[in-house]
This record gives C-alpha cells, sequence and structure tokens, in this order.
C-alpha cells in the first residue's frame, strides 16, 4: 500500500499509511523504510526523513541493506542535504553501482557538477563500473559545466560497453547530444543523433534546442521540418 501510494505520487497518504501501520504494532522492514523513503525525497519531506532515519540506526540494519542505504542518500540529495547524504555514503560498508550513481545525480541535482564528475572518476578507481543512469547524469555534469573534454571521454566509454545500441538506451543517446549541444560541438551533436536507429521525441526537441541556443535558424527549421517528415 506504501510503495503504491508513492508510486502514484501520494506521498503524504503513503506517509500517513506508514503511520496507521505503527498505530497497529506492525514494524516496519527494510522494504518499508526503502518506499518511505522514497516518499519523503518525493515530497521534498527533510524532517520526515531524518526522524526514520534515526529509526533505522535504532533498529540497526542500515548497514546490513546497501538498497536501504540507497534510498536514504537519494532521499537526502533530493532534499538538497548534500552533506548527510555524503556521510551516509561514507558509512556504508560496501557501494555498489546504484548507490555511486544516487550520490552523483544528487550532485547534479544541486547544482554541483564539479564534485559529480568526482565522484564518478572516484567510482570508477574503486573498479565500480557505471551503467546507463551513471553516464546520463554524469553526462548532465558535463553540460551544465561546459565540460567537453570529459564528455569525450564518456562517450567513448559508452561506445566501448555498447551502451548505445538499441532503443532501449536512447536516454543515455539523448545526454550525449544535450552535452555536445551545450558545449558548442554542434557537427558532434548530429553524429551521435544521426547514428540513432530510432529516434524519440525528447532526441529530436534536444536537437532542436541546441542548434536555437547557436542561433542556427536554418539548421533549426530544417531539422524540425525533417522531423515532420518521419512522423514525430
Amino acid at each position: 500500500m506504501i510503495s503504491g501510494y508513492d508510486h502514484h505520487g501520494l506521498g503524504y497518504e503513503a506517509l500517513k499509511c506508514f503511520q496507521k501501520m505503527q498505530d497497529k504494532g506492525i514494524a516496519p522492514d527494510a522494504v518499508t523504510f526503502i518506499c518511505i523513503f522514497k516518499a519523503c525525497a518525493n515530497m521534498g519531506s527533510l524532517q520526515m526523513g531524518q526522524e526514520i532515519h534515526a529509526e533505522v540506526c535504532r533498529q540497526g540494519i542500515l548497514d546490513k541493506n546497501i538498497v536501504l542505504g540507497t534510498a536514504l542518500i537519494n532521499m537526502y540529495a533530493k532534499c538538497s542535504a548534500l552533506e548527510k547524504a555524503c556521510k551516509v555514503f561514507d558509512e556504508l560498508p560496501e557501494w555498489d553501482t546504484v548507490t555511486w550513481s544516487a550520490l552523483i545525480a544528487g550532485y547534479v541535482e544541486n547544482g554541483l557538477s564539479d564534485k559529480a564528475i568526482e565522484c564518478f572518476k572516484k567510482m570508477e578507481d574503486e573498479g565500480v563500473s557505471p551503467d546507463a543512469l551513471t553516464y546520463v547524469s554524469t553526462l548532465k555534469a558535463c553540460a551544465s559545466i561546459g565540460s567537453l573534454e570529459v564528455g569525450e571521454e564518456l562517450h567513448a566509454k559508452v561506445s566501448e560497453q555498447g551502451i548505445l545500441l538499441g532503443m532501449k538506451n536512447i536516454v543515455v543517446a539523448t545526454a550525449l547530444i544535450d552535452m555536445y549541444a551545450k558545449c558548442g560541438a554542434l557537427q558532434r551533436a548530429w553524429e551521435v543523433f544521426d547514428g540513432l536507429s530510432q529516434r524519440d521525441i525528447v532526441s529530436w526537441n534536444v536537437l532542436i534546442a541546441g542548434y536555437a541556443q547557436a542561433g542556427q535558424v536554418d539548421m533549426v527549421f530544417s531539422t524540425f521540418r525533417r522531423m515532420r517528415i518521419e512522423c514525430i
């Protein structure tokens, strides 16, 4: 029930359900806490998140569940409490790809792109392999600060891993297009776009926006016409 409420964006109802559960004397487990941390993250409810964090610590289950730790990091990051997110991260006994990705995404969402890129490099130094979501967040960081060199390195890694193949990772390709466009490398943005086997409305929009930001009006309209021809 709690998960269902949160899934549909009803965070307040999820928290009320959690309270009813406790009122009935039913002890929450790790899965319950994960769902509640997600609800707190979506609502930006830092105070409630901290209270539940304290309860998790009292039960001593945080150091046994990396998924719970990741949900807690995500909650603090979404509530703009990066110092607390980092503290939870540092205290975990181990880190996996999802944990690192949550911290990287948190830095990006809070405008700390340099920290996000630094975190990505530490992740690789620790021997943890990035996944598609890690690359998307780090590419966003590169786009926000115009770090073309790092963006090109990420592009090479993504290509080596075959992540750009197929429709399922069009989000990564779109992040690449956006990164190149915001770094002023519109020819590279076009090459990534042109190499896609399938394109969705978001990838078209990102390319058009890139041309618009660069003042290339003719390319804006020619790309828009091509989009319409392809029935998008």
